[in-house]
């Protein structure tokens, strides 16, 4: 190889040879930076030595051929998207097609490649980039119509009011949420577990797990950003009208390996619940696939060839004389459930994480959550779905220690099961339990 190496070396002498010898195939990536080395080097001592000689152009070739490899590159960035590019030409091109509307191409062909004058229009243009960001928030959110009410509007919308293409508005708004601080919530939170890396929280129900927009709140995400001054990592999720135990990351070094186990199916969860029915069964589970409603957007459904789902359910206590009258039924609620008599409090693991698995899972072996409003039975019981998440057992992200996260049956659930002569287990029993 050697050999070889020399034999190409002396082919290749002049700064056109060296982008062919480059590209020779005999040459290895560390062939190239050595030959690139060494070429330079000996280039440098040869001009140095022809200096001496009194021989005037032997010294300038090695500084022409380091001021071509070392050749600075001057990069813009896009002030809509962010991308950035270096030649100008394809620079031109990008904001033809991704924001036409921040430059002026009079003023941009006036330039003639100057990079001061460059740089100042694209500065402009970042300012015009921040005000119609603000446009867009304000004229979609931020308008009340003659009746003191907040107007809400689309992208689409918008997008007819300014004058600009939906896409360009849906980028504007896009990018303009990024840029704005979530808010904080100042209502309790109970804390169930906390340390440097990660908290567990018991969500009430009627919360969401986190904003729907940056700048709303309500959410578990925006109560912890007022318990802790700033934003954690959410990992997982509950439905809004499902309490219990949520966990979320306070470091992002926490966050991807606690949100693996979600992802791997390595974290353990139990819920409680309380159905109609008594199920003859103290212990059963539901295999069945679920997939959309093919009627209603919001539910799903047990369909033939949907997602493969598992839950197995235990019985705790059940009240066959329990009498569920004056209930209203849900939005898919079946027929069979009309004439449905007792009740039963019930532990659910679910082994899959499909969309409303737990409630699709219950309603379909004929015992739905009381209060569900669309695939159970409301009545005077409960406000909500009887569904809690009460347990959470979790591999600690940066210890690796072993926790099992407890939330005590809610008070609400505990008056349901009342009503219903169920009892409910207490916090140590529970936990034995699950």
């Amino acid at each position: 190889m050697h050999l070889s190496l020399r034999a190409s070396l002396a082919r290749f002498r002049c700064r056109g040879s060296l982008l062919q010898l480059y590209r020779h195939k005999e040459l290895s990536l560390w062939h190239r930076r050595w030959h690139t080395a060494t070429t330079c080097t000996h280039m440098s001592v040869r001009g140095t030595v022809a200096k001496a000689a009194g021989h005037g152009r032997s010294d300038q070739q090695p500084q022409t051929l380091t001021a071509w490899h070392h050749k600075p590159k001057v990069s813009h960035l896009c002030p809509a998207c962010g991308q950035q590019i270096q030649r100008l030409p394809v620079l031109e091109r990008h904001f033809q097609k991704c924001c036409p509307d921040l430059i002026s191409w009079q003023a941009w062909h006036a330039t003639n490649n100057d990079q001061g004058a460059i740089a100042s229009l694209l500065a402009d243009a970042a300012e015009a980039e921040i005000q119609l960001r603000k446009t867009c928030i304000s004229t979609a959110f931020r308008q009340v119509d003659a009746d003191g009410q907040p107007i809400k509007r689309s992208p689409e919308e918008v997008a007819d009011i300014l004058h600009l293409p939906v896409v360009r508005v849906r980028a504007a708004f896009k990018m303009a949420q990024r840029a704005i601080p979530l808010v904080a919530d100042l209502d309790p939170v109970e804390v169930i577990y906390e340390d440097e890396d990660i908290i567990a929280v018991n969500k009430p129900a009627g919360v969401i797990s986190a904003p729907k927009h940056r700048y709303t709140g309500g959410s578990m995400v925006n109560r912890l950003i007022g318990y802790l001054g700033y934003a954690p990592y959410p990992v997982h999720r509950l439905d809004m009208m499902t309490s219990g135990v949520l966990v979320m990351a306070k470091r992002q070094v926490a966050a991807a390996p606690l949100g693996g186990q979600f992802s791997a199916r390595t974290a353990k969860k139990s819920y409680v619940a309380i159905t109609t029915g008594a199920p003859t069964q103290i212990r059963f589970r539901v295999d069945a696939p679920i997939d959309r409603h093919p009627a209603q957007k919001i539910a799903r459904a047990v369909v033939y060839n949907g997602d493969a789902s598992q839950t197995d359910f235990v019985v705790v206590d059940r009240n066959e004389a329990a009498a569920l009258n004056g209930f209203t039924a849900g939005l898919v609620a079946t027929e069979a459930m009309y004439m449905t008599r007792g009740a039963a409090f019930v532990i659910a693991k679910p082994h899959t994480g499909r969309t409303h698995q737990i409630r699709v899972h219950l309603a379909h072996a004929g015992h739905a959550i009381i209060g569900d409003d669309v695939y159970g039975l409301q009545g005077p019981w409960i406000n909500r779905q009887a569904l809690h998440a009460a347990s959470l057992i979790i591999q600690h992200p940066c210890t690796g220690k072993r926790l099992q996260l407890i939330a005590p049956v809610p008070a609400d659930m505990a008056a349901a099961s009342a009503m219903l002569q169920l009892k409910v287990p207490d916090k140590s029993t529970l936990k034995a339990m699950l």
